[in-house]
């Protein structure tokens, strides 16, 4: 067997394993069974094209299984590492705000233009022993609620050692690009060194988006925390829907803010809107930028060969 994912993702393993599983090869072997089947006129043919192309497509479904399957498992392994001095920091878009208002016409709903974006930053630090007493005393049952007729908990609680909080930056910049987060991370930056001046190092996690996984951001990101005290050790670029899911939930609470906000009466149409729907929520830092598009990045923007295909980076400081 080579399904290990140490032995796959190369961390190092022990046991001994073949360079090569039987049944996930028989689908290549059945490739090769097919092809005195395919019978076409040229190589320029839609089915010769398709059938050629069927290895590749093969590896890639394996390969994004196996990456999704143990998203978990480096979830766990990466939340282990929170210390004291170190944090995780969760980045993605939400997508782009349309004014919206609670007596809107039918005809003024399609055709609408975005007039803001918001980019959410979920800060994962370890927690504090006030929280975690907390958390622990929600067991005892005068500290917690419990619906009628419910069954009692019959496993104990897993306490967590992780606490959670938000940096919502919002912008009229409707353009969610590499500058618009280099821009955002360099406020999150800012915020964790001026109100969180006990850590020393971060890492990042986020998406396959263009606007994240470039040549461009991954040079400047370091420059960007060294810039304020910070040490960028890493940065995870996980599967579309994968790894993001905290900000997700987050996002999901934004929206029914939102529509809170329409039903009582009130229109979402400006950035002032914005911020009170945020400042409403718990836990959460809310800010607003413009973008600096003047001013050119200071590190080299030649392409990095083959980067769709880096998901995890690691970064050290020489001095």
């Amino acid at each position: 067997e080579s399904h290990c994912f140490a032995h796959a993702m190369g961390h190092g393993c022990e046991e001994h394993h073949d360079l090569e599983c039987s049944q996930c090869m028989s689908i290549f072997k059945l490739f090769e069974d097919l092809r005195p089947l395919i019978v076409v006129q040229n190589q320029n043919d839609l089915h010769h094209v398709l059938y050629e192309d069927l290895p590749r497509l093969a590896k890639s479904f394996m390969g994004h299984r196996f990456r999704t399957a143990h998203t978990k498992q480096i979830h766990a392994q990466a939340l282990q590492s929170i210390s004291e001095t170190h944090c995780v920091i969760i980045l993605d878009f939400k997508q782009k705000l349309f004014r919206e208002s609670g007596r809107e016409a039918q005809q003024d709903w399609f055709g609408k233009n975005a007039f803001a974006s918001l980019h959410g930053a979920a800060i994962l630090t370890q927690q504090q022993a006030t929280h975690r007493n907390a958390l622990i005393s929600q067991d005892t049952p005068s500290g917690r609620y419990r619906k009628p007729n419910s069954k009692k908990r019959t496993s104990q609680r897993v306490s967590t050692e992780v606490q959670v909080e938000f940096i919502d930056i919002y912008s009229q910049d409707t353009t969610q690009d590499s500058v618009w987060v280099m821009n955002a991370v360099e406020l999150v930056s800012l915020h964790l060194s001026i109100n969180m001046p006990h850590l020393i190092s971060v890492e990042i996690w986020c998406d396959n988006a263009t606007c994240y996984h470039n040549s461009e951001f991954s040079r400047f990101a370091p420059l960007i925390f060294q810039q304020n005290g910070l040490l960028l050790r890493s940065m995870r670029f996980f599967e579309a829907g994968e790894g993001k899911s905290l900000l997700d939930r987050h996002f999901a609470t934004v929206r029914h803010s939102v529509l809170e906000r329409i039903t009582s009466g009130h229109s979402f149409e400006s950035l002032i809107d914005i911020r009170e729907v945020l400042e409403r929520l718990s836990s959460v830092h809310c800010y607003q930028i413009t973008p600096n598009r003047t001013v050119s990045s200071p590190v080299h923007k030649q392409k990095i060969p083959q980067i769709s295909f880096l998901h995890d980076w690691r970064f050290e400081k020489s001095d």
